[in-house]
């Protein structure tokens, strides 16, 4: 009997010890994927930011990936923002078009989500399906579509003498207000709100505008932030769009970064402009990030 009780707890040791050993292994090999893609990710990033302070002769003589050998120039960012193209006059423009956008859309997605979650009314379902099929097209099967409509409204410059005051300002905010993934993203959210909170606000005599903006809005503010965020940074980094349209509003930066037009020639000069360009997403990720985090412990629902 105390030979078969010593053979169970050495063969329960064996098992528990050989589970550790796999356990260990896994981690290992999830620990060497995060950093193969951390790598990949932050390489381009490292990339631009050491070249940014080099010179032209350090680029051409010594390996790209090396840090700075004839000193850092700090100059290259200053050449950037003052001298080689106007910045600061891009910079303003594309933060114009960016925040109100995204504020527009957030909006527009807060009350449209509200709508379908909460209020009952008829082809309710009708709408949600829709909605799935605008999940099916792309946004550039939407370019040709867009770019008639604001035509035939004259928001932008189709070489009529009838152009409406800020209408390019129109045409780059208004076709994209609406984004039907960000719309189920916060119906999903709002569907975490217990129902009951919002039968007990009414026989309170709480309104549904009032329920909105009191009541659901800071408790799923979390993926408010979250889907604000998005929208800007979309907004920030569109390309084929503001192009198209919005040429006068000099909007698209990225592109006049790298454009023969802008006089720069330099990949030093170049490099710096990019991160002058990205530092502003950087820093509103950070900001919000906090809000995130914060709203989320403080919510207190329950999935």
């Amino acid at each position: 009997m105390n030979k078969n009780k010593l053979f169970f707890i050495k063969k329960f040791f064996y098992n528990f010890k050989m589970k550790i050993k796999i356990f260990n292994y896994l981690k290992f090999f999830q620990y060497l994927l995060l950093i193969f893609f951390a790598v990949f990710f932050i390489f381009p990033f490292y990339l631009m930011i050491v070249t940014s302070f080099k010179s032209i002769d350090d680029i051409a003589q010594n390996n790209a990936l090396s840090l700075p050998k004839y000193g850092w120039h700090f100059s290259n960012y200053k050449k950037s923002f003052f001298d080689s193209f106007h910045f600061l006059k891009y910079f303003i423009n594309t933060f114009r078009m960016s925040f109100f956008s995204s504020l527009l859309g957030t909006l527009c997605c807060i009350l449209t989500s509200f709508a379908l979650n909460i209020l009952n009314f008829k082809y309710k379902k009708v709408i949600i399906m829709l909605l799935f099929l605008c999940l099916m097209m792309t946004s550039e099967t939407l370019v040709l579509p867009n770019y008639r409509t604001v035509s035939s409204l004259n928001w932008i410059d189709t070489g009529k003498s009838n152009n409406i005051i800020f209408g390019t300002d129109y045409a780059m905010i208004f076709p994209y207000l609406v984004n039907v993934v960000h719309i189920f993203l916060l119906m999903k959210s709002f569907e975490r709100v217990p129902k009951e909170l919002y039968y007990t606000s009414k026989l309170d005599g709480i309104t549904e505008w009032q329920y909105l903006w009191k009541i659901l809005v800071p408790l799923t503010k979390p993926t408010i932030i979250l889907i604000f965020i998005f929208r800007i940074v979309s907004a920030w980094t569109a390309y084929a769009w503001p192009e198209l349209v919005g040429a006068k509003l000099l909007t698209n930066m990225m592109r006049k970064v790298f454009d023969s037009e802008t006089g720069i020639d330099a990949v030093n000069i170049q490099m710096a402009a990019s991160v002058l360009i990205n530092l502003p997403l950087f820093f509103i990720f950070i900001y919000f990030k906090k809000y995130i985090v914060s709203g989320d412990q403080r919510s207190g629902i329950k999935g």
